[in-house]
């Protein structure tokens, strides 16, 4: 599987922008199979910053 982006990527031109600050500890990333055209939805854990 390849990872395809996040899922929020796919629901319009500026949805990434809708929620800058995370509150949950995890990006939700679509997989999609490249031979079967299968996807998949993956929690990615976000890392912390060093601020």
């Amino acid at each position: 599987m390849e990872d395809s982006g996040p899922v929020s990527d796919y629901y319009g031109p500026y949805s990434p922008y809708f929620n800058v600050e995370f509150a949950a500890p995890y990006c939700l990333h679509l997989f999609t199979c490249p031979r079967c055209g299968q996807n998949k939805r993956v929690k990615v854990t976000l890392a912390k910053s060093k601020r």
